[in-house]
């Protein structure tokens, strides 16, 4: 395993007990801080060729449609028609790709706790500290992605951040059996790498797996 010193690269040495605003388990912040010892980004070129890839087969897809509609009939115009939903599947798709690699670090880690997004857009991030978490663990989410799980002892840490996040992580919870989650496809470090780092920053203090 990785060790994660104050030698290591991106590592910060700690002293004495952490500043106050990390001694609560709920602190929300609009980005996580990229200053800690350990941080995980969503790596763009990947995140952009998976997402591309899946893009480009919904507009070829509307395209077959619409061929396929103009060939069938000769009363109504089918450009007309299925324009619309096809811009905005397009939209959607796009949108959410924009959320998952906006908003800097995904994930963050130091000897105290774990900083990780509870809302992809407007972007929001949550301290808990390793005392705070139940357990961690990776879980496969849908066809490509799979996702570092994260599991508090109290189930309120997260919630009340609008409509948007309650169905997202509603969402998480359905899939993955957790509310808070960050992806490990995506992410800019290899996935043995982060499950390293958690396991050496939280000491024992978490059930992981």
């Amino acid at each position: 395993m990785t060790e994660w010193t104050a030698a290591s690269p991106g590592a910060m040495p700690y002293a004495g007990p952490p500043p106050a605003p990390f001694a609560s388990p709920y602190l929300v912040v609009d980005r996580i801080p990229e200053i800690e010892p350990y941080v995980v980004n969503i790596n763009k070129a990947k995140a952009g060729a998976i997402w591309g890839t899946f893009v480009a087969f919904i507009v070829l897809l509307w395209i077959g449609l619409i061929i396929s509609a103009f060939a069938a009939t000769e009363e109504l115009n089918p450009l007309s028609i299925m324009l619309l939903p096809a811009l905005i599947s397009i939209g959607v798709n796009c949108f959410i790709w924009y959320t998952v690699v906006s908003g800097g670090p995904q994930l963050a880690m130091n000897p105290y706790g774990m900083w990780i997004r509870v809302r992809k857009w407007p972007v929001k991030a949550l301290f808990l500290p390793w005392d705070s978490i139940e357990r961690i663990y990776v879980r496969r989410v849908g066809l490509v992605d799979r996702a570092l799980c994260v599991q508090p002892r109290d189930p309120r840490a997260g919630s009340g951040l609008g409509t948007f996040a309650n169905w997202e992580q509603s969402l998480q919870q359905a899939f993955t059996g957790a509310q808070l989650t960050a992806s490990v496809r995506f992410a800019d470090r290899p996935e043995p790498e982060i499950m390293g780092a958690v396991s050496h920053f939280a000491a024992g203090r978490v059930w992981l797996g």
